[in-house]
């Protein structure tokens, strides 16, 4: 009864590590659908594409911007106010730059001659 147990929690655990995953897969696809105007889906890829190669990085972002906003709730909550501007903005200039990493990617491809 006991393995039944361990099982459950090792399911549970790769069920948030799964989670996770595809959070910061996918934390830009409303960035990139209100800013380039395109479908929800094509947005979703553009996310997971830009991600791609910088996921431990931006996990690392996420908890150094989860501590800054935790910090800022301990000064009488008035840090909060300027903590989540910071944080949002840090988020967006990241996805700016993912983006354009990602449009110098596509035009260098392009300039590739054919293999036809």
């Amino acid at each position: 009864m006991d393995h039944d147990g361990g099982i459950y929690r090792f399911r549970v655990f790769a069920f948030i590590i799964q989670g996770i995953i595809l959070a910061l897969m996918l934390q830009y696809a409303m960035l990139s659908l209100l800013d380039d105007n395109q479908g929800f889906v094509n947005a979703m890829k553009m996310s997971r594409l830009a991600t791609k190669g910088v996921r431990l990085k931006l996990f690392l972002f996420f908890f150094v911007s989860l501590f800054l906003l935790i910090i800022s709730l301990f000064v009488f909550f008035v840090g909060v106010f300027v903590a989540f501007p910071i944080v949002s903005l840090a988020r967006t200039y990241i996805y700016r730059v993912l983006r354009n990493q990602m449009k110098d990617m596509e035009q260098s491809c392009s300039l590739l001659p054919s293999t036809s």
